[in-house]
């Protein structure tokens, strides 16, 4: 046993579980059970709702509002909102719009509903759209979660599912791989990379790419022709 899987089932033990005790093995660590277990920690969740965290997503909304006609939008869904703090700071610049949250945990999806109680919050998986959801938005977001998944592209496929009649705008971001340095990410991303990424499979869109939160995130705003 090394040093670091020694004092990992320590903190595991004690119940210090924070964001990097889960990176040891990245495919198990994304797993729905794995998931459940870290947004039912309080501690995990303490960690995870950091000043820094919130703060990209207060940078992320500034973005997307300095760049959306959101005014002629009505409805946005997040895809792996998580703990529903950037629906909550969508909603704080945009009271119009109508938010839906949806995360493959089910207990990501407990701690959204007290966060922000008059969303809409439901548990799917990004691989199995459920029917409910297709047509229905002018702007899905999905932050944060693509570096996760073993096939980005798939769920890409997806996100193109869920549009009001097949046009809007489709946020999308990762970490700098240049700077990501997380063991418990599956995929990275350079700046150049992320661009032949988008291109290839959001084709013939136009899309307006940047590096934010001090170029540590690659970031893609996507507005469907």
């Amino acid at each position: 046993m090394t040093f670091k899987e020694f004092k990992t089932n320590i903190r595991k033990k004690i119940g210090w579980i924070g964001i990097g005790e889960f990176s040891d093995d990245p495919l198990a660590s994304n797993s729905v059970e794995s998931w459940n277990t870290f947004f039912n920690n309080k501690r995990f969740l303490k960690n995870y709702i950091e000043p820094k965290r919130l703060s990209f997503y207060s940078e992320l909304v500034c973005k997307i509002n300095m760049n959306l006609e959101l005014k002629n939008s009505k409805s946005l869904i997040d895809m792996g909102c998580g703990t529903g703090h950037l629906l909550s700071e969508i909603q704080k610049h945009n009271p119009h719009l109508k938010l839906t949250g949806s995360d493959f945990s089910e207990q990501a999806i407990v701690v959204a509903k007290k966060t922000l109680p008059n969303a809409i919050f439901l548990s799917c998986d990004l691989y199995n759209i459920s029917e409910d959801l297709v047509g229905k938005y002018d702007i899905v977001i999905c932050t944060e979660v693509l570096e996760h998944l073993l096939y980005p592209e798939k769920a890409i496929a997806n996100l193109m599912k869920l549009f009001s009649k097949g046009k809007g705008y489709l946020i999308l971001s990762v970490p700098n791989g240049r700077r990501d340095t997380y063991e418990g990410h599956i995929n990275f991303w350079s700046p150049e990379s992320w661009r032949v990424f988008i291109e290839y499979n959001c084709p013939k869109n136009e899309v307006e790419y940047s590096l934010i939160d001090n170029k540590m995130t690659n970031l893609a705003i996507i507005k469907l022709l």
